[in-house]
Parts: structure tokens; sequence; C-alpha cells
């Protein structure tokens, strides 16, 4: 556990380091919140309310998009795919570590630097919005219940990551999981739109997958829409997507391992 940790330290004060990077985040999100706001602002024009949202909801709703984003997004996929191409991995196979521990750490420690910086920004903004719209502040409780659904699923997220970035053991390039997993997060995750607005066929399909605790399910119970009632059902849904997941990337990282260490790479 000790080497863990070590990894872990290192690995912030790496992130730590590139504090720029994070005010450029934290900047490109304020363009894109600002952007869609406007987009809102036309389509709530003549309506009052949108599949159970008033404009004033929507908004709050696109505020938490990026700071729970902070927490459940994870790069894992590209990192590895980088270092199965490049051969750093063998370097990662021959020390007396597991390697999925080693970039757990790593991928822990770039969320927190994340975190510290960026998501109390977010909080701000949203407790600053909450008073201009009038509207009743989002709770600390609420808050807290939609952060941990986020944290658990960021196990998810990491294990789809060790999945997608061992087919790197098979082919070139991973770089195509960037774009698909925006699209799909976009659509899916409810990026792009609150999962509500779908018809409800295909809402309730999609409320059966994995990716609405990215961002929809988290954002939602710091709403106060979910409570302590519904976290039950959630995290037994959300282990059992964590679990085929993992399976899925175990049974990919071990025949890719094997053909890594017999032909190289």
């Amino acid at each position: 556990m000790t080497k863990y940790v070590s990894i872990f330290k290192k690995n912030l004060a790496t992130s730590l380091e590139y504090r720029s990077n994070l005010v450029g985040m934290i900047l490109l999100e304020i363009i894109g919140i600002s952007s869609i706001s406007l987009l809102w602002i036309s389509v709530y024009k003549d309506n009052g309310q949108i599949a159970g949202y008033e404009f004033k909801d929507i908004i709050l709703y696109y505020l938490l998009v990026p700071a729970i984003g902070i927490v459940t997004e994870s790069s894992t996929a590209q990192i590895l795919g980088d270092q199965i191409k490049d051969g750093i991995l063998s370097i990662k196979l021959i020390k007396p570590v597991n390697v999925w521990s080693t970039y757990l750490a790593q991928a822990f420690a770039s969320k927190l630097s994340s975190i510290s910086i960026i998501v109390p920004f977010y909080l701000f903004i949203v407790i600053l919005a909450s008073l201009i719209l009038k509207i009743k502040p989002v709770g600390a409780t609420e808050l807290l219940l939609g952060f941990f659904i986020a944290i658990c699923a960021f196990i998810f997220a990491f294990l789809l990551d060790m999945a997608v970035g061992s087919l790197a053991f098979f082919m070139d390039e991973v770089w195509w999981f960037r774009h698909l997993k925006s699209f799909t997060f976009g659509i899916l995750a409810g990026v792009t739109f609150p999962l509500t607005f779908m018809p409800e066929g295909i809402r309730n399909i999609v409320l059966l997958l994995p990716f609405k605790f990215l961002y929809f399910t988290p954002i939602q119970y710091a709403l106060g829409e979910r409570t302590l009632s519904n976290l039950f059902a959630d995290l037994t849904l959300l282990g059992f997507w964590m679990l085929v997941t993992g399976v899925i990337a175990g049974i990919i990282w071990e025949k890719g391992v094997k053909k890594y260490e017999s032909f190289g790479n």
C-alpha cells in the first residue's frame, strides 16, 4: 500500500505544477456555460416549463455539469494506450507493483488536484446563481450525495477506460475513444440535456445503462430530485455495471498482456 501512496503523492505534486491548465479549463467551461445559457434563454422564451424543468432549474443543472464532470471523467484510456504503443508499459510490468493500482493511484492524484481547485469555484458559482435566480440553494446533504455517487461513477469510468485502453494491445490507436466518449456521454449521460427530455420509451432504456451515473444521476442528487431512499437501488445498478465492465476489462487486459509479452510492441 505504501508504494501506491508514494505514486499518488508523486502524481499529485506533478498535477499541481500545472495549475495554469486548470485555469484554462475553467475559462473554457465558463464560455461553454455562457453559450448554453443563451441557447436556453431562446428556448424558454415562449415556454414556462419543459419536461418539469423551469429556466432557472436548467441553468442550475448546466452549472453542475462541469463540477460533476471534474469528478467522474477519466483519461486513463489515452494514457494507457499511448504507453502500450510507446513501450513504456514494459517498465511498469517488470516492477513489483500491480499495474492497475498504479494507474488508479495516478488517476486519483490527477483528480484530487482538479477537485481541490476547480470544484470550489463551480460550487461558488452554483450558490451565487441560486441567489440571483431566487431558487432554493443547493443543500450540503444533497451535494454530498451527488459527489458520493460521482466518485463511485469515477470507478466505473476508470474501468471502462482500462478496457478501452487495453485495446491498444490489438490496434495502433485508441484516440477515437475520446470522440466516441464525448458523443456517448453527451447523449446518454445527460451532458447535452437532462435525460428527462428524452421520449419515455428511449429514456426507460437509457436509464438502465451505466452512463447516467457519470452526470445525470449525481446532478439529480445534488438538486434534491433523488434522495437517500434511491441510493441503494442506484448503487446496486452501478455496482452491477462496474462488475461487468471490470470483468470485460480484465479479459482484454490478460489477453493483451500475453500478446504483448509474446511479440513485443
